[in-house]
């Protein structure tokens, strides 16, 4: 004979149940925006988010208007002091990495004509100490714009 609330009587009891894991999600504060433009007048890597805490990331898109060459620039995403991606605009278009979530990052536009390159950011990350966007240039003079959508405990 069956035992516990009958669930088609009474609404389902947290209480009556055995669970092996109980999952809270976590109260992320205000939604906050870092978005800004760099130009590069030299190779160099910059960090464009450097973030501290614990976080979610909403998402994002860095967009670099280049020049020739700037197909090789580098985009790195580091959660909790880890590289998650390092790769250049060439990589995601030949590894036709086009689908949120697939990824941290993704590339939405791939233009040789006018050398305009973008990578998104996937939504729903989170960190628990640190987050940082970097931005790797290969060839001096692209323009990049970066938004970064998240939220900190």
């Amino acid at each position: 004979m069956a035992k516990g609330a009958q669930d088609w009587i009474a609404r389902t009891d947290i209480l009556l149940q055995t669970l092996s894991e109980l999952i809270i999600r976590n109260k992320y504060g205000a939604y906050q925006l870092s978005s800004s433009n760099y130009l590069f007048l030299s190779i160099q890597e910059k960090t464009l988010v450097d973030i501290s805490g614990k976080g979610i990331i909403y998402g994002g898109v860095i967009r670099c208007a280049g020049v020739s060459g700037s197909k090789s620039d580098r985009v790195k995403l580091e959660i909790d002091g880890v590289d998650t991606v390092y790769s250049d605009f060439e990589n995601y278009k030949d590894w036709n990495i086009v689908i949120p979530g697939a990824r941290p990052l993704f590339i939405t536009r791939y233009d040789l004509v006018i050398d305009y390159f973008a990578v998104s950011i996937s939504p729903g990350i989170t960190f628990e100490t640190s987050v940082k966007l970097i931005y790797d240039c290969k060839t001096a003079g692209p323009y990049v714009y970066w938004d970064f959508h998240y939220a900190t405990i």
